[in-house]
């Protein structure tokens, strides 16, 4: 399978697109999304993305987007460490060594930026983020854990750096909130607003307060996430429902349940 990455950055974002909801660039999830990037690239964000040859056509099937851990959307102190937000490979692409080519950019990267290393959250389960094994076989070592089934992973490229952990402030962040349903959301991830808006239609229906509150720059996830994915989060009567923004069946679902 022929493969490129190309890095995707604010001249061509325009025409190269997103890899998550591809078909839906028009949609205000998107534009949001694209409009997140053209600002964080300020910051030394990259996007990188995935393309393969199928069907003789050249379509993205993978991306890793990452940033400096001062600017990292996740609820993790990283300060000097690159930090990867999200890496995905799908279809055909899966278990062809993509995974770890796109992984390579983030460490290259961090190499040439004299970073201490390169540092990312794993999930062993249904955690919207990519298992410990990829990093595993690349050399990162876990660094820290959050129950359930979280680690952070790192790279290090001296004996000496910094150990990057999560945060503590998630549970007494979490005590803020009563009643009803709050939704602390940014705008990097696409699925966001569409889960959003089927959120406020449940609270709707149900007669249930809903608060929505949008976290503007990474310092705002750090200071306020109750939860280490930090950039999308559902509280029911002050309980954590989903941190995942893809799943909007599920989410229905526990909110329901918790009627």
């Amino acid at each position: 399978m022929c493969a490129k990455i190309i890095e995707v950055n604010e001249e061509n974002i325009d025409e190269c697109g997103l890899f998550c909801r591809k078909s839906y660039m028009r949609e205000e999830g998107n534009k949001k999304k694209v409009n997140w990037l053209k600002q964080q690239f300020d910051n030394g964000l990259k996007y990188q993305l995935l393309l393969v040859q199928e069907r003789g056509k050249e379509t993205s099937r993978g991306f890793i987007e990452y940033i400096p851990g001062e600017f990292a959307w996740r609820g993790i102190s990283a300060e000097g460490w690159m930090t990867i937000i999200c890496l995905w490979v799908t279809g055909k692409a899966k278990e062809k060594g993509h995974g770890t080519n796109l992984l390579k950019k983030a460490i290259e990267e961090a190499k040439r930026e004299n970073m201490y290393g390169v540092v990312s959250m794993t999930a062993d389960k249904q955690g919207w983020l990519p298992r410990p094994s990829i990093y595993e076989k690349n050399g990162f070592e876990k660094v820290d854990e959050y129950e359930p089934y979280f680690s952070l992973y790192a790279l290090r490229f001296s004996g000496n750096a910094p150990t990057p952990k999560f945060n503590d402030n998630f549970e007494e962040n979490l005590n803020q909130y009563g009643e009803g349903i709050s939704v602390l959301y940014t705008y990097q991830c696409p699925h966001i607003l569409n889960m959003i808006d089927e959120i406020k239609e449940f609270a709707d229906q149900n007669n249930i307060s809903i608060e929505l509150r949008v976290l503007e720059t990474a310092k705002d996830v750090k200071k306020h996430a109750v939860h280490p994915y930090g950039v999308f989060s559902v509280i029911f009567n002050g309980e954590l429902i989903t941190y995942k923004p893809g799943m909007r069946k599920e989410t229905i679902e526990r909110l329901k349940e918790r009627i």
